[in-house]
Formats: C-alpha cells, sequence, structure tokens
C-alpha cells in the first residue's frame, strides 16, 4: 500500500533522486577529459566468455516444457549463449563497465543475421545476469529469436552482474538508451571477432522496464543519429511510457520492491525511484515537481521515424495499458506514420493462452510476467522484426 505521509527521510532521498532525474552533475562529477574517455570506449568489450552450446533439440524441449512451442515454432539454429563485459557511460557521463547476454546462431543457420538489442524487465537481484541458460528470459530469447536466426544482445543494466557501477539508475531513460545502444556496439564487435556475419539490420525490442529502455533507446539513436549506428525498427512491450500516467494512476512497475525480504543487503539493488515517486504523487498529485520528474524520464514526447509495434496486455494491472494507447496516440499526433499497436486480448489465436474474460483481478498475479510476455514476442518477431531478416 502507497503512504500518502512524506516522511522526512523520503524527502532527503527525493532531494538526491530529483538531482538524478534532472541529470544535473554535481560540481565533483566527471571531467570533459573523463567523458572523453567514456565515450571512446563505449562498446569496447572488456570480456568475451562461452557459457554453452544450446543443439535445436535442447532448445525445442526448453520451449515445449515452458509451453512456448506453439508460439515459438521449431527451433531452427543451435544456440551459442556468451557473457560479454563492454564499456558504457553512467547517467552522469562517466564511463563504466556492463554485461549481459550474445546469443549467436549456429548449426544449419549460417547467416547473415539481424542484430536484436533486448532490455529485460525489472530486477532486484544484482547478481542476476542474462547469460545464463536458466534464466527464464533468456530461455525466451533463444526459443523465440536466437533459434529462429537472430543475433541477441540482452544487457544486465548498469548495476548488476558483472558492471563496475555502484547502483542501478532506474528508469533513468538515457541511461538505459546508453546502455543498450553500447550493447549493440559491444555485440557487433564480438561478432566481427567470432566471424559471425551480421546483416547490417537493427532492432530494439525489450518488456516491462526494458519497454521504457527500448523506446528510449530508439529515441536516442534517432535523436543523436550516432555515425556508426542506426535503427531499422523498435518493438517495445508493456513498457511504463508516460511515467507521469504509471505512477499518478497508482499502478506500481515495482508491486514487491519495497516488501521483497529475499534480496537484500549488497544482493539487493537500489532502485527505490518507483516506489518515491508513487509516494510523492499520491501527496501532492501531479503537481510541479512530479510532474517535471517523470516528465524528464517518460518516453513520449517525440516522432518516431523507423517504425514502432507497441504490444501489451488491456488486462494488465502491473503496468497498466494506457501507457500503450497513450504512447501511440502521441506518435501520431506528431505525425508518425508507422505505430502500430497491439493488445494481446484481441488476438484470437492467443484465446486459450490468455486467462478466462472473467476473471477476477485478483487471479491476474501472473499476468504482466507470465502471460503476455512470450505473446507480445511473438508479435513483435512475426510482425515488426521478420521484414528485416
Amino acid at each position: 500500500m502507497i503512504s500518502s505521509v512524506i516522511r522526512p527521510s523520503m524527502l532527503l532521498r527525493g532531494i538526491a533522486m530529483a538531482g538524478l532525474l534532472a541529470g544535473c552533475a554535481p560540481a565533483d562529477g566527471p571531467s570533459e577529459a573523463a567523458r572523453a574517455t567514456a565515450s571512446a570506449r563505449r562498446g569496447e568489450l572488456a570480456a568475451v566468455t562461452t557459457v554453452a552450446v544450446i543443439p535445436k533439440a535442447a532448445t525445442d524441449a526448453a520451449n515445449a516444457a515452458a509451453q512456448w512451442q506453439a508460439l515459438t515454432g521449431p527451433a531452427l539454429c543451435d544456440v551459442t549463449v556468451k557473457s560479454i563485459v563492454h564499456g558504457t557511460v553512467g547517467p552522469k557521463g562517466g564511463p563504466a563497465r556492463v554485461s549481459g547476454a550474445l546469443l549467436v546462431p549456429g548449426g544449419e543457420c549460417r547467416g547473415p543475421f539481424p542484430l536484436v538489442a533486448y532490455a529485460r524487465g525489472t530486477e532486484t537481484d544484482r547478481r542476476r545476469t542474462m547469460a545464463s541458460t536458466t534464466d527464464r528470459e533468456t530461455q525466451l530469447l533463444i526459443g523465440m529469436l536466437a533459434a529462429r536466426g537472430y543475433v541477441v544482445v540482452a544487457t544486465d543494466y548498469l548495476g548488476y552482474a558483472q558492471s563496475d557501477f555502484p547502483y542501478h539508475p532506474y528508469l533513468d531513460a538515457d541511461s538505459e538508451a546508453s546502455t543498450v545502444i553500447d550493447s549493440i556496439r559491444a555485440a557487433r564487435n564480438a561478432a566481427a571477432d567470432a566471424g559471425v556475419p551480421l546483416n547490417g539490420r537493427v532492432l530494439v525490442t525489450g518488456y516491462s522496464q526494458g519497454g521504457h529502455a527500448a523506446l528510449a533507446a530508439h529515441r536516442a539513436i534517432e535523436r543523436d543519429a550516432p555515425p556508426d549506428l542506426g535503427i531499422d525498427a523498435s518493438g517495445p512491450m508493456s513498457g511504463p511510457y508516460d511515467l507521469a500516467l504509471t505512477f499518478v494512476a497508482g499502478a506500481s512497475v515495482l508491486p514487491s520492491l519495497a516488501s521483497d525480504g529475499t534480496t537484500t543487503g549488497e544482493n539487493r539493488v537500489r532502485i527505490e525511484l518507483a516506489d518515491l515517486v508513487s509516494e510523492l504523487a499520491v501527496a501532492f498529485g501531479n503537481g510541479p515537481v512530479v510532474g517535471e520528474l517523470t516528465r524528464r524520464q517518460s518516453v513520449i514526447g517525440w516522432r518516431p521515424v523507423a517504425p514502432v509495434l507497441l504490444c501489451g496486455g488491456s488486462r494488465d494491472l502491473v503496468v497498466g495499458y494506457a501507457n500503450t494507447q497513450r504512447a501511440a496516440a502521441d506518435f501520431r499526433a506528431r505525425g508518425a506514420t508507422g505505430v502500430t499497436v497491439v493488445d494481446v486480448e484481441q488476438e484470437p489465436g492467443f484465446a486459450p493462452m490468455l486467462p478466462p474474460a472473467d476473471a477476477p483481478a485478483a487471479t491476474l498475479t501472473k499476468y504482466h510476467a507470465g502471460v503476455v510476455p512470450p505473446l507480445c514476442l511473438q508479435i513483435v518477431r512475426d510482425r515488426q522484426f521478420a521484414a528485416y531478416r
């Protein structure tokens, strides 16, 4: 339950978070020389390690066990899972390292392959890495994308796994964008080193927090026009794109963070932003302070050029589907023509995989994290990414 009482400790945290959200570097922030060095190292590989090679039959078995096979289709490729560590930047421009997974099709699949950058959902365990064959989100990426002929790079984000950054700047849009973009650079470097042919296509997707990160990366690529990469299409899924809408509406993108006692101490990521903004919003309404904080980190308010497919589920109680509708309406109002919206509830073929239409809200606890992700990822793959293979 979100409290409407603002405690002194909250105000202190609010001041600190406001500085982070506003992107204001302190007086002792990185020097221009440090910023230049960090920029030069963005995407530079520090380590590449092979974790496993997964045969097609093993992927098919995993898909069947997870009841995904009707969505994924049969595996066409063996998949090599690699752990990568590469350079990026922190929220204020200083150098940092971040880790992630690189999923490479092999066996009968020869390429050239499109490159998909994936941003995962919210995580409270600081040890978690996507470079794991037992991670459910990684397993879905293997079955849905890598085993079907896509090279996939999935970031762990700053502050997780092998990252040397001291905390995770949760829902900091520019920081998310930098991490995703630098994972693309790192994946290209790793592919070149291993002789893996890429076809030059860059596709971006992500779920929940990762949907927010995917749109942030899409926006940054088109806004900044880096000379070494572009974007062909994106497929954000169930993300809190409009943070003012997300938090003021009373939804929680971190439903168990405040009370989760299983990941404390060193294994607890410092991500208090969601709870803080929720409490401020409830106490003060969408006032100028809260409005400015959430506006700065929202990923609407611009016009995408590359196609965007927004997928979600209209019964989502964690990240409300209104975010998807709001983002689509905003983009179209600004003249974007390549915006597609998909509600999994409106897909007849998904009916057997969805909760009953009359299911009470209390029974939809697994809807956001368990039901919608594979459905949306299939939509993104088949309706948005397939044209770039």
